[in-house]
């Protein structure tokens, strides 16, 4: 039963994510989550400048050997952003509860892989602005 007063201690004291304080004050916290909303807000910018919402159908896909290969409503290019969004928030969610237990390494590789979807995301958003302007 001690165990189990441990365990609602830590989660009433830190809860589940840890000490989420010190977790966003951290330089490369910040500076990642900052890169990946960065280029998020990038990617999105460009899709709403350069894919006009007058189309009815639009590129989704292009490939070098096949052409096009994969067409849909002007709306759909924005589930691009939408879902690397929510990649970007479940990688900062286990980031921080790595961090909170303590490892702060697994916490930076996640933080890491979160600008690397975004910066991918940008070169997709791009690539689809450009077939379809």
């Amino acid at each position: 039963m001690k165990k189990g007063r441990h365990i609602l201690t830590d989660l009433v004291r830190g809860g589940i994510l840890g000490d989420v304080h010190t977790f966003y004050h951290n330089t490369l916290v910040r500076f990642s989550l900052l890169t990946s909303g960065i280029l998020q807000i990038i990617g999105a910018v460009l899709l709403a400048i350069f894919v006009r919402s007058q189309q009815s159908i639009v590129i989704l896909h292009y490939n070098v050997y096949f052409g096009v290969d994969l067409i849909g409503e002007w709306g759909q290019v924005f589930m691009i952003p939408a879902i690397v969004l929510v990649f970007v928030i479940i990688n900062t969610l286990l980031a921080q509860w790595f961090y909170g237990q303590q490892e702060r390494i697994a916490s930076y590789v996640l933080l890491l892989t979160s600008i690397l979807i975004s910066l991918g995301s940008v070169f997709a958003c791009a690539s689809i602005a450009f077939i379809n302007y």
